[in-house]
């Protein structure tokens, strides 16, 4: 018996089970209703941005998540400090470059996806 068929039984086995079948009722539901969610029409409006506009936004979300992450530490981390330092000052460097350097990362995003 190959893999693929021994797979297929084992999901056809699922399939009858009375569990999955009760688990899956509320996915079924979700995704029935998912065209209609709010959290369809927040995607379908964050798509609709220029691909440049959201490489910007998600930079500048993280460093502002990583400048509240060292305001609320302290700044402070266990041994090792400098390391430790270091790096979160490397993200943020790599995220504000990122955010610089949004329309070429756009570009290649682009040239990547074709």
């Amino acid at each position: 018996m190959s893999a693929a068929s021994q797979d297929e039984a084992i999901v056809d086995i699922a399939r009858r089970s009375v569990a999955v079948r009760w688990l899956s009722r509320p996915g079924a539901a979700a995704i029935a209703a998912w065209p209609r969610s709010r959290a369809a029409a927040a995607l379908a409006r964050w798509r609709t941005m220029p691909l440049e506009r959201r490489v910007r936004s998600i930079a500048a979300a993280l460093m502002t998540a990583i400048a509240t992450h060292a305001a609320l530490t302290g700044f402070g981390a266990p041994v090792p400090l400098p390391a430790s330092r270091a790096v979160w000052i490397g993200l943020f460097v790599l995220c504000g470059a990122a955010a610089a350097a949004a329309g070429p990362i756009a570009a290649a995003w682009r040239d990547r996806i074709a």
